[in-house]
């Protein structure tokens, strides 16, 4: 789940030179959860899910439907009627995330719960969160505790965590910025240390490999953000630099070592506990897979919802460079510097085009506003290779926009 939400971004005219300008605008609905039957409580957290995590991409009718069923088939599973139901607004997927607050204890142990729901045509991601979920905390890393799973129904029982995420603590007291990503970069490092191949866990049965690099390019990139998002036809120059830069970062990027790669090591995958062994605990973990460890460190300094300052980004790098060396493999300044620029251009292009693709599926307007900084993160570093510029000139044009806001 993520943090807070800014104002979604008003319509614009989005001009690229030599194409036709394309009116974009966008209609967002403001709704109260207070008005809703399944949230008659007035506590200070329904006040929070009212102002901050209440906008949700279905629309209130088809979500009052699924709160009914959910609640109906909840009274049969815990023989009571006694409890609430609070939407909770989760990431950029399909997944859904409901507070259930229940009047007695008894069920769980707490009498607060998440409900994580997975529509029925992905209900392997609850086998991949049981799972990687359970490799975790065999290893020392903590993640909330899972009460239940009922693959039938789509459900994991999670334990609510009353702390914020990282994005959101960090937006509270930008003060501590450099302290706190410090510490979150310590939690990756002695995760990666802690989290050694077991070859029958899901993670360790996919890899970051060439083929999988190329997939996000063609699909997320190419399909999703210019295709169907911006309504882009590549010229024949910008098509070949396409390729150019596809293949040569999923080449370059290919890995096939048994390295626990997270998926999505950001700001809002992050709980923020001071008080728990080693600081935080770790969510949406599901994704995760073998790749190049770096990887997760790129996705922590280069995060779309939490700006890192770049003299920030450069003294964790060194920091974190270190600690690889003599933990995985040496590696040559050129080299590395290659592996960090490569990853930054792959994750931002890929993050642009899963937010384009959050729009396209559920008309959810809350992620248009950081196509443009993910796209500007990847425009900046691919500025250094000349064989990518007729391709980088135009995602740096797309990256200029005052706003981008669906057609």
């Amino acid at each position: 789940m993520d943090g807070f939400e800014l104002e979604p971004p008003g319509s614009g005219v989005f001009p690229i030179p030599g194409r036709q300008a394309c009116t974009r605008m966008d209609v967002v609905q403001t709704r109260t959860a207070g008005n809703s039957p399944f949230n008659p409580k007035a506590t200070e957290f329904g006040k929070i899910v009212t102002e901050f995590l209440n906008r949700d991409p279905m629309e209130q009718p088809m979500r009052d439907s699924f709160l009914l069923q959910l609640r109906e088939q909840l009274v049969q599973v815990f023989n009571t009627d006694q409890f609430h139901l609070i939407p909770l607004r989760g990431g950029a997927s399909s997944r859904r995330y409901v507070l259930i607050e229940l009047t007695h204890a008894g069920y769980f142990p707490n009498n607060q719960v998440v409900l994580m729901w997975v529509p029925p045509e992905e209900r392997e991601l609850i086998d991949q969160y049981m799972h990687i979920g359970f490799y975790l905390q065999r290893h020392g890393i903590p993640i909330p505790r899972i009460y239940e799973i009922n693959r039938q129904q789509g459900w994991a029982f999670l334990e609510y965590v009353e702390v914020p995420t990282l994005d959101i603590y960090l937006h509270q007291a930008p003060e501590q910025l450099e302290a706190v990503v410090c510490r979150a970069l310590e939690f990756l490092m002695e995760m990666q240390k802690r989290c050694r191949p077991e070859p029958a866990n899901p993670a360790f049965q996919r890899f970051f490999d060439r083929e999988k690099y190329l997939f996000e390019f063609q699909f997320h990139v190419r399909q999703k953000l210019l295709h169907e998002f911006f309504k882009i036809s590549l010229t024949e120059r910008e098509a070949d630099a396409f390729t150019r830069l596809s293949e040569t970062i999923s080449e370059s990027l290919h890995c096939t070592k048994p390295f626990f790669v997270h998926r999505d090591f950001q700001s809002s995958n992050l709980f923020y506990c001071p008080d728990v062994t080693l600081g935080f605990k770790v969510i949406d973990f599901q994704d995760a897979r073998a790749g190049l460890p770096l990887y997760d460190v790129v996705s922590l300094l280069w995060d779309s919802y939490l700006p890192i300052p770049k003299t920030l980004r450069e003294k964790l790098l060194s920091r974190y460079r270190d600690f690889f060396q003599a933990h995985f493999f040496s590696i040559s300044e050129a080299d590395w510097q290659q592996q960090v620029d490569y990853l930054v251009i792959q994750r931002k292009l890929h993050d642009a085009g899963a937010f384009a693709r959050n729009y396209l599926r559920w008309q959810n307007t809350r992620y248009l506003q950081y196509i443009a900084p993910a796209l500007a993160m990847a425009a900046e570093v691919m500025a250094s290779y000349p064989q990518f510029a007729p391709i980088q000139v135009l995602f740096s044009q797309l990256s200029q926009a005052e706003r981008i806001n669906p057609c």
